[in-house]
Parts: structure tokens; sequence; C-alpha cells
């Protein structure tokens, strides 16, 4: 069963350990997956922790990111 606890943007990045505007970037390109509630977005807890479950949040050292660079 999910964990229905509302996340902020800043329990996020407390939760991931990443910069504010990095959970946004997340959101926007990554598909983490968040809701609007006026201007402001909130997380379900459980619904991120099933987007890092299922790779959302894939983790690649600086050398691995330099030979994917390398390879376009």
């Amino acid at each position: 069963m999910f964990n229905d606890a509302i996340l902020t943007i800043d329990d996020v990045a407390a939760f991931l350990k990443i910069p504010k505007s990095s959970v946004y970037k997340l959101i926007h390109e990554a598909g983490l997956p968040a809701h609007r509630v006026g201007k402001h977005f909130r997380l379900v807890q459980g619904e991120v922790t099933e987007w890092l479950k299922q790779g959302g949040l894939v983790s690649t050292t600086s050398s691995e990111r330099i030979r994917e660079q390398a390879l376009v």
C-alpha cells in the first residue's frame, strides 16, 4: 500500500538529498509524478517511492556520463 503523505518540493529535495531545482527538473523532464495545487507542486510520497523503484532516478557516475556523451 502506498504511503499517502503529501510532500512539498522542499520535502522531496530533502528526501532525495538533491537541490530543489533538481526536483523541478525531474518533474518536467524525467516524469517525477507531481500534482499542481494552484501554483504549487505537491507530491505523494508513495508515488515518489514507486517512481524511484521503477528506475526514475538513475544514478550515473561522471565517467559514465562522459562515455555517453562521447558516443553521441
